[in-house]
């Protein structure tokens, strides 16, 4: 991602999430953030313009998206990843797919 607004990141997150979760064919998803403002800007469809088609795409796909948001510090798992994903290097990623 480079450098970005944190808001950017956490609204890059809750889109990648999305998207993954139609390109699995699953047709309902929960996507759970700790960024109440990222969470609201998707609940009322004032994304980022940046990723306004991808969203799109990943609504059309699912019959269903839900998105909440959670305290960070009482999401162990969500607190994990993101410290580690802070050291990733530039244009790496990582997911799992699964529990």
């Amino acid at each position: 991602m480079g450098f970005v607004l944190n808001f950017t990141a956490q609204c890059k997150a809750i889109n990648k999430a999305a998207e993954l979760a139609a390109s699995n064919g699953w047709l309902i998803a929960l996507v759970e953030s700790d960024s109440k403002s990222g969470v609201m800007a998707f609940n009322s469809d004032n994304i980022p313009w940046t990723l306004e088609a991808e969203w799109a795409n990943a609504k059309r796909t699912m019959q269903q998206i839900r998105i909440s948001a959670t305290w960070r510090g009482a999401n162990f798992s969500v607190d994990a990843l993101s410290k580690r994903g802070a050291y990733l290097q530039d244009g790496f990623g990582e997911f799992r797919l699964g529990f």
